[in-house]
């Protein structure tokens, strides 16, 4: 007969068995949210061959999903402090793969558009539920601080996998089967979720849907407005014009969450020198990221010649490098602090990214891919180290708001630097002057983080592994 335990385990205690599991769940789910964003990477130069879509709807397929992604993780953040991260996580899952299913069987560019949106709502709710459970299930910082370097290290071991099989799968049985893979993915999540997951702690917070209707109309007429840009005429004012609407909704949106009792984003984690930053980095990290990544598989079989398979296999040393990166970024974390781990990661991108450019520009494939390894290795550094960063200042029952004032960051960057960067590399026909002037481009945005981050830190700047807010009315 087994008897009890004189006492029980402490907070700081080793995860149990269950919680392993349930890390193991989450790790999935951000997989999935991972491989979405990059899904069609690959794939979409076959998707226009056959279905006839032009620069402007093969923008659309990518941004599609970052936009709706983006604009509804205010409330997806909100609704996983309300409901229960469990809840939304699970729901969102759902949608990931009701709208992987609806792109599997699309016989057009617009139903296309409208499974990718859809992917991105199922994401909005995924990603803020994950980081809340995490928060929850991981109450020891250090445990916490590790889980989230597992996490993230699974979804850029996701982007890996996902970028060679993506390439293999396109190679071998068509673009559809991306999402027939991704659809069969998402049930696996779905099913180990149900058992293994446990509800977090919930708030009884209002929901703000004037601020998400704002949001998501400057978002995307913004978005709108700088692909119209890129793909019309000089002289047509249509993109410009979209571009103000969305700077001047996005100054409405400021205005209403400041004066709304129940804000849909917690802008009032900013006042925190450690929020600034960690935002501030997730925006440019994504923005050059993601633009470059679209960019790199345009160029490379548009202008180089490669097939899908042979894309995926250069574009997976950058996904390698990342794999490395979140590790890289606890270690400098224990060591110094966040900030310098952010910074370091900052400084790795740009000058990767500038070699990048110059092995565009001379057709040089050993350097790009090399120096791509480089550029992913920075990515994760400074995103790992943001994200532990930014659930440090989170206080209880506000982790999933926290969560998606950082994705929402993330997530916007993604979806400026896909339009800016597609427009400064002539998407609609690459070339090597202009993909390697987009290059240059997020190069310098990178750098330009960095010196403003490093500028503006002070004395109260330095959170470290382990480190909790003064006190929990700072991250209200």
């Amino acid at each position: 007969m087994r008897s009890a335990p004189a006492l029980p385990a402490p907070p700081s205690a080793a995860p149990t068995r269950a919680s392993s599991w349930t890390l193991v769940a989450l790790c999935l789910g951000f997989s999935l949210v991972t491989f979405d964003n990059t899904v069609v990477t690959v794939g979409l130069p076959q998707m226009q061959q056959q279905l006839g879509i032009g620069a402007e709807v093969a923008l659309w397929i990518v941004d599609a999903y970052m936009v709706a992604f983006t604009a509804l993780l205010l409330i997806g953040g909100s609704l996983a402090d309300r409901w229960g991260a469990r809840r939304v996580y699970l729901n969102g899952t759902a949608l990931i793969a009701a709208g992987s299913a609806l792109c599997a069987v699309a016989d057009s560019g617009g139903l296309l558009i409208i499974g990718r949106a859809l992917q991105g709502i199922g994401a909005a709710a995924v990603m803020p539920g994950s980081l809340a459970l995490i928060k929850s299930s991981y109450t020891d910082d250090r445990h916490q601080a590790r889980a989230v370097v597992i996490w993230t290290t699974a979804g850029s071991a996701a982007a890996v996998a996902g970028l060679v099989c993506s390439g293999a799968l396109v190679s071998a049985f068509g673009w559809r089967s991306l999402f027939w893979t991704n659809l069969a993915v998402a049930v696996l999540t779905l099913a180990l979720s149900g058992l293994c997951l446990r509800e977090a702690p919930t708030v009884h917070n209002r929901l703000n849907l004037l601020s998400q209707g704002v949001f998501l109309a400057a978002l995307t007429s913004f978005v709108a407005g700088v692909i119209e840009w890129g793909a019309s005429s000089t002289d047509s004012l249509t993109g410009p014009v979209l571009m103000a609407v969305g700077l001047a909704l996005a100054v409405g949106f400021t205005v209403v969450e400041r004066r709304y009792p129940s804000p849909a984003l917690q802008l009032s984690l900013l006042r925190r020198p450690d929020a600034r930053a960690a935002t501030t980095v997730a925006f440019v990290v994504n923005f050059g990221f993601y633009g470059q990544l679209f960019l790199t598989a345009g160029f490379l079989q548009r202008v180089e010649g490669f097939s899908p398979l042979q894309t995926s296999l250069v574009i997976t040393v950058e996904a390698v490098g990342a794999v490395f990166g979140s590790p890289c970024g606890s270690w400098i974390a224990e060591r110094s602090s966040y900030r310098i781990a952010m910074l370091t990661g900052l400084l790795v991108i740009a000058g990767g990214m500038l070699v990048m450019a110059t092995g565009v520009w001379t057709h040089t494939l050993e350097l790009t891919a090399g120096s791509s390894f480089f550029a992913g290795l920075g990515v994760d550094l400074a995103i790992a180290s943001a994200t532990a960063d930014m659930l440090r200042v989170a206080s209880t029952g506000r982790a999933g708001a926290a969560s998606a004032l950082l994705t929402v960051s993330r997530q916007v960057g993604s979806a400026i630097g896909v339009a800016v960067l597609g427009a400064a590399g002539a998407a609609s026909a690459p070339s090597a002057t202009s993909s390697s002037r987009a290059l240059i481009i997020a190069a310098l945005s990178c750098a330009v983080a960095a010196y403003l981050i490093r500028r503006t830190g002070t004395a109260r700047f330095h959170g470290r592994l382990g480190d909790r807010p003064a006190t929990p009315a700072t991250s209200r």
